[in-house]
């Protein structure tokens, strides 16, 4: 299985109690999302997915610069060495 690096925003990171950047093994991202909420907790899991399972519209995710929206959302396939970046949408008005 893949191995890849996931880089947490420093905020969630502290608050969650773990490393700013990971390393996990996965196939897609979600089973990347599932991985990571087995070592962080469901916290992480609750931010990062919306209540029916898809991804949180706040939450932008980044394989390789790319954002997975555009990629195949959850689907969206991962390889040796990808690095994921998840980064909290900011709004304001």
């Amino acid at each position: 299985m893949p191995e890849v690096t996931v880089t947490l925003p420093a905020s969630l990171a502290s608050a969650l109690g773990v490393s700013r950047e990971l390393k996990i093994e996965a196939q897609n991202l979600r089973e990347l999302i599932r991985a990571l909420g087995e070592r962080c907790g469901t916290t992480l899991t609750q931010r990062l997915l919306s209540r029916e399972g898809g991804l949180n519209p706040f939450v932008n995710i980044y394989v390789n610069g790319r954002n997975v929206r555009f990629t195949g959302g959850l689907e969206t396939p991962l390889k040796e060495g990808d690095e994921i970046l998840i980064i909290p949408a900011i709004a304001g008005g």
